[in-house]
């Protein structure tokens, strides 16, 4: 049996579509295994995932729903690893896959049998990334907690699934883990699905009124501080003082949070020139050939050096150059770094020849060869293949 447990509740979230490629990938190597999924969930949301919440990874799955107690800390920790512990005592799966940087307590007692393989999905760095949310104020002795459950799962774990080659990196200078127990899997983008289109392309600027020779920048995602769409509109802005022929399409479910930030920006004079598009997963692809070149802007600390941006890899499938800043050095191969615009190293006066002289159709081939699903699969495939048959 293969349990495989993880804690995102939402269905169509960024974290789930990585799950569940992870879930397809060890399914398909080891088919005779019969699987239980298990969700650790919020007790806030539990009205949510009885109503509209129920879903599996795979159709084949037997999922267990199991709340997670609101302790902080090691409690919560303890009672998840409880849980996982008591499981695996039940059905005694073969292999173990989760997301042990929260539930690493159970490790010492899983690695008693030989046989069982613990796999670990390890797609961020938790203690950079509450020093980043809480620098005013941080919890040290949380933060510590969170160092130890990271190095808990990183040392004592079969075999480690990461985001990123920077993410391996990180793993191996700080906890000194064994580089040939890590495979990086980026739960790259689906080019099947996201892929330039010309006449999906006209026929949307059509519809939209935009003319053949408007420069469109996109945005697509929500809008936490740290996506930085402040700084998004107001590079747009500056470019629009050189370029008025331009326009901003965001992509976003967080409408109203957006006119918000327009206001607070004050930012009337351009809005005429911002659309915005409320949109399922599946049209985002075409919206995205709508556009000229795309926003990626992130602060460069850990936490997004070793980040894999799902967003970096469907902008490049559909063949747009990115705004981006140093951080995306982390993100790419030298061959890649010539599709992103650094700003502000390189100046909104420069942006349009840069545009202009990026070749669509070999930043879209990038994406396939280094950031696709199918990339991914061969990756994380022949690993598996190597390591556990």
């Amino acid at each position: 049996m293969i349990l495989h447990f993880h804690y995102s509740p939402i269905e169509n979230s960024g974290e789930i579509r990585r799950i569940r490629n992870i879930d397809e990938e060890i399914s398909n190597i080891f088919r005779k295994e019969q699987k239980l999924e298990v969700e650790f969930y919020w007790l806030k949301l539990l009205k949510y995932v009885i109503k509209e919440g129920k879903f599996k990874l795979s159709p084949n799955n037997k999922k267990i729903y199991i709340p997670r107690i609101p302790f902080f800390g090691s409690l919560d920790n303890i009672w998840t690893s409880f849980i996982i512990y008591i499981l695996c005592f039940i059905y005694k799966p073969n292999f173990v896959i989760g997301e042990y940087s929260t539930c690493s307590k159970s490790l010492r007692f899983l690695k008693k049998s030989h046989k069982r393989k613990i796999i670990i999905d390890i797609h961020g760095a938790s203690p950079e990334e509450y020093e980043y949310s809480n620098h005013n104020n941080p919890n040290n002795l949380f933060l510590r907690q969170l160092t130890k459950q990271e190095l808990d799962s990183t040392t004592k774990a079969d075999y480690i699934i990461c985001q990123s080659d920077e993410m391996k990196r990180h793993l191996i200078k700080k906890y000194n883990a064994d580089k040939d127990k890590i495979v990086v899997y980026r739960c790259g983008v689906d080019t099947n699905k996201f892929k330039i289109s010309h006449d999906i392309r006209k026929r949307l600027r059509n519809d939209m009124g935009i003319g053949e020779k408007t420069t469109v920048f996109v945005y697509s995602g929500g809008m936490h501080k740290w996506q930085k769409i402040e700084d998004s509109l107001k590079i747009f802005k500056e470019y629009q003082a050189i370029n008025p022929d331009s326009k901003f399409l965001i992509l976003t479910r967080d409408v109203d949070v957006l006119e918000s930030i327009i206001s607070e920006l004050n930012l009337q004079d351009i809005k005429e020139n911002i659309i915005t598009r409320s949109l399922t997963f599946e049209e985002v692809p075409d919206y995205l050939n709508v556009a000229d070149v795309a926003f990626l802007l992130r602060d460069n600390v850990i936490m997004n050096a070793v980040a894999s941006p799902t967003k970096l890899a469907e902008y490049m499938a559909c063949g747009l150059p990115i705004i981006s800043g140093e951080v995306s050095r982390c993100w790419l191969t030298n061959e890649g770094q010539k599709f992103i615009f650094e700003y502000p190293k390189m100046t909104i006066e420069n942006l349009d020849e840069f545009v202009k002289s990026s070749n669509n159709k070999q930043i879209s081939e990038y994406a396939v060869n280094n950031l696709s699903l199918e990339f991914d699969k061969k990756t994380i495939n022949n690993f598996f293949k190597r390591n556990l048959i």
